[in-house]
């Protein structure tokens, strides 16, 4: 077997592990008559159920967040039963618990209320109207991200940050339990994620990961990746750095490991002249987190792939505030890509073969373009070519993102395109075109490899991948919000490219002009984010972005 390990850690990025592994699921083959080209041994594990007697595929998963983030999700599940209270929630967030003062005295109780289960979800439990319930999704009844899973977890993938609530409406990004939520403390700066991952170290007597990580690594035969997901722009950036370098020392130093992480769009790269005092401070504080946990993951990634929500406006149903709606979307990419290493031996693409396609024997490992589009059928006349459905997508993380630089190079390129899951009808006196022929249509506009050997990217490094297994349309998948449906081909592809180094060359400005101290980590992130900049040199542009500096 080849098995894959999922860890996600943060809110947003189980939104996104949701979506991906509710569409596994759905690859499951239960008859003759259905065919799937995935291997579900890659990302489930086998077991026993707490019967000890039923058997079980669960997620090889680990998942973080919040003490509440579990919504109303529960430890106790048709597989696992046996030791949890029927209503005891997964992350156990809420129990009473008593808030002690330095004379280990109570001060007051911390009481939580327990999060009602949605429609779909009683839906799911009684098998009744799924259908129905799952049509009736909306932004307002999926906040968390176990309104709409569609599966069973085994307990031991459940973790969370116990000195940390979250609320998706009253505090998304965290409050420190038992405090307001406007208190001084905020879940916002790498440094923050970082003291979290030291408590969880030493309350563990420096061994965390031992019980964490190491039973889910113990159960696979022959490991060929790892998957992180998480959000750059809070202190879970800062936690996940601290989870993946404990990897990378004592696990899994050389296994590929794909790190997606979302940005916010609206976090700058730098400060000048034009910020007002007030807000240096803060803003200070939200880029030098961003420089510290950019290059702490880019560092012990194999590839680090920075995200952000892409503009949607074409899109008239769809509610960018919506964690399920904006983590469908970022499943286009997401879940594309990833596919590639699971699937059946013929067509599997395995992850250090995408790392190799992309870095071609270089060091580069930063993918700074992020694509996908939803594509629909032929037209039934070539009067009507220009009004096929083609909805593009750019995700290429506002890290990495500069409207006023000019395009960058592409050193390489890996894209993929999947099939729809049903064939339209053909219509009278439509386009003769084959399956190939439009394949090769939509690859030659999307992927545009002509325009991009004609800038300089050498042909070697352009790489059509085959995915032969449509976008999963589950009944949980906003697909309306996204204009998607089974007659659809997805496309999506990642590359890398010369924008890294324009930013890492303004964070290392960054860092020198603001940071002033040592304990900061000064010397060290000038250091690095030079040696960063230099891998993505191409050309003759370095003279040109010295002249403006």
């Amino acid at each position: 077997m080849h098995e894959i390990i999922h860890l996600s850690l943060s809110a947003q990025a189980n939104h996104l592990t949701t979506h991906f592994y509710n569409a596994q699921d759905s690859y499951f083959v239960y008859d003759d008559r259905t065919v799937s080209h995935v291997d579900p041994t890659v990302l489930f594990r086998a077991g026993l159920g707490s019967d000890m007697r039923t058997s079980t595929f669960t997620p090889r998963a680990l998942i973080w967040d919040m003490r509440g983030g579990y919504g109303s999700m529960k430890k106790a599940n048709a597989l696992y039963s046996d030791g949890f209270d029927d209503n005891t929630d997964a992350s156990d967030a809420r129990n009473n618990a008593l808030v002690w003062d330095q004379g280990n005295k109570p001060l007051k109780v911390i009481q939580e209320d327990q999060v009602a289960a949605n429609e779909y979800q009683k839906a799911l439990d009684t098998g009744k109207d799924v259908i129905e319930k799952a049509a009736a999704l909306t932004p307002e009844t999926t906040r968390y991200w176990s309104d709409y899973n569609n599966i069973y977890y085994n307990p031991k993938s459940f973790h969370q940050l116990n000195n940390w609530e979250y609320d998706p409406v009253r505090f998304p990004r965290g409050k420190p339990r038992g405090e307001e939520p406007d208190g001084g403390r905020q879940f916002v700066d790498y440094e923050t994620g970082v003291a979290e991952f030291t408590e969880m170290n030493v309350s563990s007597e420096d061994a965390y990961l031992e019980h964490v990580f190491r039973p889910a690594l113990e159960e696979c035969d022959s490991l060929s990746g790892i998957t992180i997901s998480t959000e750059a722009d809070s202190a879970w950036g800062g936690f996940t750095a601290k989870v993946l370098e404990e990897l990378r020392e004592e696990y899994i130093p050389k296994t590929p490991v794909f790190t997606w992480a979302v940005y916010d769009g609206k976090v700058g790269a730098k400060i000048d002249h034009t910020t007002s005092y007030k807000n240096i401070k803060q803003s200070r504080q939200q880029v030098l987190s961003r420089i510290k946990t950019t290059t702490a993951l880019a560092r012990d990634s194999t590839l680090f792939i920075p995200i952000s929500k892409p503009q949607a406006s074409i899109l008239k149903n769809y509610d960018a505030e919506s964690n399920w709606h904006s983590k469908a979307l970022l499943s286009l990419p997401f879940e594309t890509i990833s596919l590639l290493s699971s699937l059946r031996s013929e067509k599997r693409v395995s992850m250090q073969t995408v790392a190799e396609y992309l870095q071609c024997g270089s060091t580069r490992n930063i993918v700074s373009s992020t694509e996908a589009a939803i594509v629909g059928p032929m037209p039934s006349s070539l009067a009507d070519l220009h009004k096929r459905k083609k909805l593009v997508f750019d995700y290429s993380g506002s890290v990495f993102h500069d409207a006023n630089a000019p395009a960058p190079h592409y050193f390489s390129k890996l894209g993929t395109i999947r099939p729809p899951s049903t064939t339209a009808s053909p219509q009278p006196n439509s386009l003769s075109l084959d399956p190939a022929g439009d394949h090769h249509m939509i690859w030659e506009e999307l992927f545009k490899a002509s325009q991009l050997q004609g800038d300089g990217t050498a042909a070697a490094n352009l790489a059509e991948v085959n995915c032969p297994q449509p976008f999963s349309l589950q009944k949980s998948f906003p697909a309306g919000a996204l204009d998607l449906d089974s007659s659809d081909s997805v496309y999506a592809s990642l590359g890398v490219t010369t924008a890294p180094r324009r930013q890492l060359r303004e964070m290392n400005t960054f860092v020198s002009k603001f940071v002033k101290t040592a304990d900061e980590g000064r010397d060290e992130l000038k250091e690095e984010t030079s040696e960063m900049a230099e891998q993505y040199e191409w050309g003759w542009e370095e003279s040109e972005e010295s002249d403006d500096e």
